[in-house]
């Protein structure tokens, strides 16, 4: 009956968020609410057994998927809770700390986020957690702060030989922004120019020079290089460039 339980849920909770408006699978339609419930109660189910045995991988799955379910609801402290007992089961898991810093930093909890990055040992060489922490260090603001967030997003570009990932994107843009945060303006220009000499396409060239241009204040230029990126086939284009 858990195997049963736990796969009926997984299957509701994928097909509900797959037809979710929001690509983030954040809020859902009313009508699919009732779904994600019962998905919920079968979860429950399986992780009052499974906590009644040694099998923490199946439970640490189901925390997962309860806190989804949680989060579907609009029931964030509850995901959260879901999502640090899930942490807890195995601390060094980079998906689970990558999931359970988004909930905190959405909570506004910075300082807990920042802690689980620094706890985890490969957590610098994972671009996803490295945007993740920068912008905790962005939302947090202080000058320390955005020292080190140049310092980690600048060292993880480094590393890469592209940015045409969804993450990569991301992790450039953050750049950008934390140093235009510093007043950093040459350093914008010559990190611009850097992002470019790593991409293929050429919207994603005109997406970070206008993202550029609005930073350093030159809005005639933004708006005329966003002109050039609508007339451009998106087809193709990578989830962060829409």
């Amino acid at each position: 009956r858990v195997q049963a339980h736990f796969t009926i849920a997984t299957i509701v909770l994928q097909d509900v968020v797959s037809k979710s408006p929001n690509p983030e699978g954040i809020s859902i339609p009313h009508a699919h609410a009732s779904r994600i419930v019962e998905a919920r109660s079968f979860l429950t189910d399986v992780i009052n057994e499974l906590q009644k045995s040694e099998r923490r991988l199946g439970l640490q799955f189901a925390l997962v998927n309860r806190a989804s379910c949680n989060r579907l609801l609009g029931q964030k402290r509850d995901a959260l809770k879901d999502l640090e007992a899930a942490h807890d089961i195995s601390p060094g898991e980079q998906e689970i700390v990558s999931l359970y810093m988004t909930a905190l930093l959405q909570e506004g909890e910075v300082d807990k986020a920042l802690s689980l990055f620094s706890s985890c040992a490969a957590a610098s060489t994972d671009v996803h957690l490295v945007v993740l922490y920068g912008t905790g260090l962005f939302q947090r603001g202080e000058a320390q702060d955005l020292n080190l967030a140049a310092s980690a997003t600048a060292e993880c570009l480094d590393r890469l030989s592209s940015v045409d990932t969804n993450d990569a994107i991301e992790l450039a843009v953050l750049h950008l922004q934390v140093l235009a945060a510093r007043e950093d303006m040459n350093g914008v220009g010559e990190a611009l120019e850097e992002l470019c000499s790593k991409t293929k396409s050429a919207s994603l060239n005109l997406l970070l020079r206008a993202h550029k241009a609005a930073l350093v204040g030159s809005f005639e230029e933004g708006v005329s290089t966003l002109k050039r990126l609508e007339e451009a086939d998106s087809s193709s284009w990578p989830r962060s460039l829409h």
